[in-house]
């Protein structure tokens, strides 16, 4: 199937890059040109160049050898996804880690060149040049988990994160920010795993204004897509010429049903050897069969022997089946039964018994409440424009007079939520208003000190809402406010798809979120549709108020 779409792909191919359309001037502006961005251009010294090969061979020995496993090796992450279903890609995910110092391009490129070269059995030429279509293909699709949902594997899609999905056109979101995605399946020619090249080429071709590929480059794509054409169509024959003398062994010197017959009558009608006097190449018929010699038996072999022609042979093997004595299957006496359903009642009142605990405990306690602590907030101070800094308190229930105060003191706003993992507040840096730098922060359930913190940048005035075990919070990013989700331990996994209101209220219904508000006082409301899922904004509404009728 994939070979015959090869065709197709260089016609598309050289369809969108050989036409180049004029745009118009409205169009070229909108699209975002793919420029990498470096820390410098200065030419990296041979032993680097072979650390980066070595590295991609050595990644690409390691998920060929245990491709369910996950490997890291000097500061890179691979991990592969095999689909099983038919339509539905698989791929290999290769991730930077926070300890990489990656500052050109052509560094992540050399190292991905060999990781294809090694693992799909590229010339070290051609996986130069898809690389660089590779790396393309993750920058188009930078942050966008949502095109990977329902073309890859869900394997794969769920362990993307938005804020690292892709690769980022600027060298400083690398480390610790990058999930390049190889697309792969599984290959009848070579009975592996390979690259899905179409793919990757068609995605990088729909953008050609976006993409600046040199001219040799697309030419040398359309020749890497023929080549591996010819070299699939020539194992595959390969493969076939293999399986033909096993074909022609299955269906050499078939055993006839005559053959078979005459074995069945000597079972079931013993001859004295002295009757056969057939040669290797003779087949008993059923007239030697018809004349014994001992008279006393000719009743009962005469019989046997009308059985046999006109019984076909496929109904005498079920007849013959058939009059075996059938095992019977021991059932599963009453008190095993008994017991199994005695273990189940009891299975279902212990989760009964689980549940009602639970229940009572919710009811008894309300969401400020950690096992017998009593958590409050006290107003410090009110800076000016939201600015508060506030303290959290805890009060003993059980004695109802113990109190003490949390360590960590520099919390603003005027909510905290209790989750799972702790308490999350919001925090602040800094003394002055003008200068802090406010952020989420998780508290120990029991000392009520600081145990974690988010890299990205809170809004001072932001609500926290803790929904299925997810943190939401309006986060400052790029000079502009996103709504953002965290997991309980404060790791970013999601951010809006554009910026958002500060003044919004959140609704949750089945896979959308809702946000609801107004920009500042003189804009009109606001309703904006979000996935859930990746809080990608899929539509945005505003109402209109209903002409009065005359």
């Amino acid at each position: 199937m994939r070979i015959g779409f090869v065709f197709a792909l260089v016609f598309v191919v050289y369809s969108i890059y050989a036409q180049k359309p004029k745009l118009k001037e409205s169009e070229i502006k909108g699209v975002k040109k793919i420029d990498f961005y470096n820390r410098s251009n200065s030419r990296a010294s041979f032993k680097y160049r072979q650390e980066q090969i070595d590295l991609g061979k050595t990644l690409s020995r390691l998920i060929t050898q245990t491709p369910s496993k996950k490997h890291i090796y000097k500061g890179v992450q691979v991990q592969r996804f095999v689909s099983q279903k038919e339509g539905v890609m698989g791929g290999d995910i290769l991730s930077l880690e926070e300890n990489t110092n990656y500052g050109h391009i052509n560094s992540i490129q050399r190292f991905l060149s060999a990781y294809i070269q090694d693992a799909f059995e590229f010339s070290e030429d051609n996986a130069d040049t898809i690389a660089l279509f590779a790396l393309y293909y993750n920058a188009i699709h930078r942050n966008e988990k949502s095109y990977f949902r329902e073309k890859y594997i869900s394997d794969l899609y769920n362990t993307l994160e938005v804020e690292k999905t892709g690769i980022s056109t600027n060298y400083k979101d690398w480390a610790g920010g990058t999930q390049i995605v190889i697309p792969i399946d599984y290959s009848v020619a070579r009975g592996k795993q390979d690259l899905i090249l179409e793919e990757i080429v068609t995605e990088v071709a729909k953008n050609p204004t976006a993409i600046p590929i040199k001219e040799e480059d697309k030419k040398k794509i359309e020749e890497i897509i023929i080549e591996r054409k010819k070299e699939d169509e020539k194992l595959i024959k390969i493969n076939e010429e293999k399986l033909e003398p096993k074909k022609e062994t299955i269906t050499a010197k078939p055993e006839s049903p005559t053959r078979k017959e005459a074995t069945s009558s000597k079972l079931e009608n013993p001859l004295p050897k002295k009757e056969v006097t057939s040669s290797k190449s003779e087949i008993p018929t059923e007239t030697k069969i018809e004349k014994p010699i001992v008279k006393k038996e000719k009743t009962e072999s005469t019989t046997n022997t009308k059985t046999l022609q006109e019984t076909p042979p496929a109904k005498k093997e079920e007849t013959s089946i058939a009059l075996l004595p059938k095992k019977e299957e021991q059932p599963p006496t009453p008190s095993s039964k008994e017991k199994e359903l005695e273990k189940q009642v009891q299975e279902l009142k212990k989760e009964n018994e689980t549940f009602k605990t639970k229940e009572k405990e919710r009811e008894e306690k309300s969401e400020n409440i950690i096992g017998d602590k009593v958590l409050f907030l006290r107003l410090v101070k009110y800076e000016d424009d939201g600015h508060y800094t506030n303290e959290l308190w805890v009060l003993d229930a059980t004695n109802e007079q113990t109190l003490y105060k949390s360590p960590y003191t520099n919390i603003c706003g005027k909510e905290f939520h209790v989750i799972n993992e702790g308490v999350v507040v919001i925090g602040f840096d800094g003394n002055r208003p003008i200068e802090r730098v406010h952020r989420l922060v998780l508290l120990d359930p029991n000392t009520l000190s600081q145990t974690k913190v988010t890299k990205e940048e809170i809004f001072w005035r932001s609500h926290i809402v803790y929904r299925e075990g997810k943190i939401y919070a309006f986060e400052k990013y790029k000079n502009e406010v996103y709504l953002s989700r965290f997991n309980g331990n404060l790791t970013l996994e999601a951010r809006s798809s554009e910026p958002v209101g500060t003044n919004s209220e959140l609704s949750f219904y089945k896979d959308r979120v809702f946000l609801t508000g107004k920009p500042s006082n003189q804009e009109e409301t606001v309703i904006r549709i979000l996935q859930k899922d990746d809080l990608k904004v899929l539509k945005t509404i505003k109402p209109m108020e209903t002409k009065k009728r005359k």
